[in-house]
């Protein structure tokens, strides 16, 4: 009787896939090292500070920013009580698309995009104020560098260059700002070695000292490269990216 050599392999494979293996058993107090990715969403004081005061005077504006998302990633470290956590967010306020800009009359003077953005390095301390071993609770703080860019896109009607006295114009700019976070979370398992943390908070970040990335002819005067960008009063711009947040992160242990 002959044998077939490939059934019996498959046959013993089919038998063997069912075995079960080890598991790893999750429990906090070993572990320590994990990689985290995760996302924020909330509100956003930004409002129209990115164009309100440089772009005429008594300017009246259709639409502004009132909420904000992130996405973020880095790593984190465990102690016995306490966390460190090590990381990259970058922040985006909703970016605006047609806002109408009118006279206090009501004339349409332009139509403007704009958007703010911010990659922010941080480092964040969390306390584990209670804990199980497969939950606990966070309250945490956090610091961060925020690199900020603002770009603000004008196309002009007939009556807003009369009016204002410059051409379609885009201007582009930069500066770097304090960030500072609060925030508190709870860590449960969620499958094998990966946690999922839900959070909420507030931060704040209010930029100031922007330079200009390039010659640019604006409505609040000329812009020089590397030159800082000022308002109709001559004023630095400023803008408020503060605002409170939900999030969303999984932790993978190693």
């Amino acid at each position: 009787m002959k044998v077939n050599l490939g059934f019996v392999a498959l046959f013993a494979a089919l038998l063997t896939w069912g075995e079960p293996s080890e598991a790893r058993v999750f429990n906090f107090q070993s572990e320590t090292f994990s990689a985290y990715f995760g996302g924020t969403f909330g509100s956003s004081l930004a409002g129209a500070s990115a164009f309100r005061s440089s772009s005429g005077i008594d300017t009246q504006f259709d639409k502004t920013v009132q909420t904000a998302a992130s996405g973020e990633a880095g790593l984190a470290i465990a102690l016995s009580n306490v966390s460190l956590r090590l990381g990259v967010e970058y922040l985006m306020p909703r970016s605006l698309e047609g806002v109408i800009g009118t006279d206090l009359s009501g004339t349409k003077l332009f139509d403007l995009n704009s958007d703010l953005s911010a990659w922010i390095p941080t480092v964040s301390l969390e306390i584990q104020a209670y804990k199980t071993s497969s939950s606990r609770v966070l309250f945490g703080a956090g610091y961060g560098i925020a690199f900020v860019g603002m770009d603000n896109d004008y196309k002009f009607t007939p009556s807003g260059q009369s009016a204002l006295g410059v051409g379609d114009y885009k201007e582009s700019s930069k500066t770097q700002a304090n960030m500072g976070q609060i925030y508190v979370g709870y860590e449960f398992h969620f499958a094998d070695a990966v946690t999922a943390v839900l959070h909420a908070g507030a931060r704040t970040l209010k930029a100031s000292d922007f330079r200009s990335l390039k010659e640019t002819n604006a409505i609040s005067g000329q812009q020089t490269e590397n030159g800082q960008i000022r308002d109709m009063n001559g004023d630095l711009r400023s803008v408020d990216l503060s605002g409170a947040f939900v999030g969303l992160n999984f932790r993978f242990y190693l």
